[in-house]
């Protein structure tokens, strides 16, 4: 890889400042955002200017190993697709499935839930 291959690429980072932080941040995207359902996940999207993402998955997901890779999986999947994103609060919570749900089907139901979020959205803000 060149010079001009690594300035092209896109940077498909996770910084610190993109992480949604604060259990009152939070409530607030949960009670005053909208809610698109998935049937892997739902998403929550509340206006803001600057775009940040908070990663929670379900407490039927008895053990924290398995709630941790749901979330760790949420978190490559929006990582990879930052673009579906305006900028916003976002929520993208993982629903219960067992066994827990693979990268490749949570990422399809990602996209499509966004396709609808976009769709049901896009005249309203």
């Amino acid at each position: 890889m060149d010079a001009a291959e690594g300035s092209a690429r896109k940077r498909e980072t996770l910084r610190k400042y993109e992480i949604l932080r604060g259990h009152g941040a939070i409530e607030r995207v949960f009670r005053e955002g909208k809610k698109v359902n998935g049937k892997l996940v739902s998403v929550f999207y509340l206006p803001n200017p600057e775009k940040k993402v908070a990663f929670v998955a379900s407490r039927q997901y008895r053990k924290a190993v398995k709630r941790n890779r749901v979330k760790r999986l949420l978190r490559e999947i929006y990582r990879k697709n930052k673009d579906l994103f305006p900028d916003g609060h976002w929520i993208l919570y993982g629903k219960f499935f067992d066994p827990i749900p693979d990268y490749h089907q949570l990422k399809q139901d990602v996209i499509k839930t966004m396709e609808v979020f976009k769709k049901a959205h896009q005249n309203n803000d």
